[in-house]
């Protein structure tokens, strides 16, 4: 397709989004995509008759959030999402629910009580005191919470979540992230009064709350998501061009009037980039303003790796649906049983399990350290064992860090947007790629570079 309104460059979650609603609003797209296949990390695939997904997910604001919106509003055939089920925490003596709410925290036996009862008054002090003033949750979670003489358990258990949530140690991670991954606070919402209004009445949620109630799981795995998506599509106004690298952008002065690949050059005026944005700078040269690339430079990745577990039956310590958090030694992970929502992700009578962490050291060193991380943590587990697979990728494209912005979707070019996990903090996932999505369309239609929808 040499003649294109928009071209989309990047063929991941947010990418495909792009060129679904784009085309949806009358556009005629080019997607170009370096790798030979679509959906970036929302994959599947099968591996000696089990099926893994690119890492374990949830799906955020399933119910509510910008995913739920653009598959109502854009997709043609909308997945089955299941229930997510409940959030665990294990350690060597037991399996408990997460705590959200204060009556579950004073029961939360996995941490000393005193320990606990502080961490639930920060909580409640943070939601009260947010709808007026965001004071200290700017802060690293460390220095939001101060000196507290926490035991060790503890301080590993803060840590870890901080991983989990933002990508990052709790030296890095903000503390409004922490509140907001959680729901504690509200996201998503452009009226401030409104979301103050929303945040007081988020004390609720320390009385009743079930943190996994607005996360889902796709009943055909991660691959379903990506497969509704490109079944949407339509065909006749858009063109997919997979193993096609960018290499650079063209412009007209200052504005965006196309980009080239190691194939050929193309020429449109509204262009959206997916790709990963500290390495946008090297399609655009001097046109990004010097202050625009200091900010992007900031921006940090984070690498997790996933150990997927195929076994011959099903553990007697695995059987819930939901996921579960391991802290207490080793490699903190986050492990998912995804063939309790589906069967067949397994051969008949088996079950499959993602466990993820994050990446500090060698991929050798990685791989061994969680293995025998999850091998102690579930006792007897090495014994059902089949199949041991391993990951390594990037589930998102920045971590949420303190003092780091990031750039949004209108960049400094005309004509040149930015969707993706790195332009919007809000969520996590392909929820946070969806709010970038919703984000870009808003934009285009305020410049009425797109037609209004009723």
């Amino acid at each position: 397709m040499k003649d294109a309104d928009a071209i989309v460059v990047g063929g991941g979650i947010s990418g495909l989004l792009s060129a679904l609603t784009l085309t949806k609003e009358g556009k005629k797209v080019l997607l170009l995509e370096r790798d030979g296949h679509l959906g970036g990390n929302a994959c599947s695939y099968r591996v000696d008759g089990f099926q893994v997904d690119t890492g374990p997910h949830a799906i955020t604001y399933i119910n509510d959030g910008p995913l739920a919106r653009l598959m109502k509003d854009y997709f043609d055939l909308v997945p089955t999402f299941l229930p997510y089920g409940t959030y665990y925490v294990r350690d060597k003596q037991r399996l408990s629910p997460f705590p959200w709410t204060i009556q579950e925290w004073m029961t939360f036996s996995i941490l000393p009580k005193k320990d606990r009862l502080e961490l639930a008054q920060l909580i409640a002090s943070a939601i009260a005191t947010s709808p007026v003033s965001k004071i200290g949750l700017d802060k690293t979670v460390r220095d939001f919470i101060g000196n507290r003489n926490f035991t060790e358990k503890t301080w590993r258990f803060i840590d870890a979540l901080c991983y989990f949530m933002s990508g990052k140690p709790m030296d890095e991670a903000p503390a409004w992230r922490m509140l907001k991954g959680a729901r504690y606070l509200e996201e998503g919402e452009d009226n401030k009064f409104r979301r103050r209004v929303k945040n007081v009445f988020k004390l609720r949620r320390l009385l009743s709350y079930d943190g996994a109630h607005h996360q889902a799981y796709p009943r055909g795995g991660l691959q379903a998501i990506t497969d509704a998506l490109l079944y949407s599509i339509p065909k006749d106004r858009v063109s997919l061009n997979t193993s096609e690298s960018v290499s650079e952008f063209t412009f007209s002065g200052d504005d965006i009037s196309g980009v080239v690949t190691e194939k050929d050059s193309y020429k449109a005026d509204l262009v959206v980039y997916s790709g990963m944005v500290k390495e946008l700078p090297k399609f655009c040269g001097s046109v990004l303003p010097s202050d625009y690339r200091k900010n992007l430079e900031k921006i940090q990745l984070t690498t997790s790796i996933t150990l997927w577990l195929g076994l011959s039956k099903p553990h007697k310590n695995l059987n819930y649906l939901g996921s579960e958090i391991w802290f207490e030694e080793g490699k903190p992970y986050w492990g998912m049983p995804t063939s309790n929502y589906n069967p067949s992700f397994a051969p008949y009578g088996g079950q499959v399990i993602g466990f993820t962490s994050f990446v500090d050291g060698p991929q050798s060193k990685e791989k061994k350290a969680l293995l025998n991380t999850v091998y102690t943590a579930i006792p007897e587990i090495d014994r059902l064992v089949e199949l041991e697979h391993f990951q390594f990728a990037n589930p998102e494209k920045a971590a949420v860090t303190a003092g780091v912005k990031f750039p949004g979707t209108k960049s400094p070019v005309n004509g040149l947007y930015l969707v993706g996990t790195d332009t919007d903090m809000r969520s996590m996932g392909l929820t946070r790629a969806a709010f970038s999505v919703e984000t870009l369309l808003t934009i285009l239609r305020r410049e009425r570079k797109i037609g209004r929808k009723d």
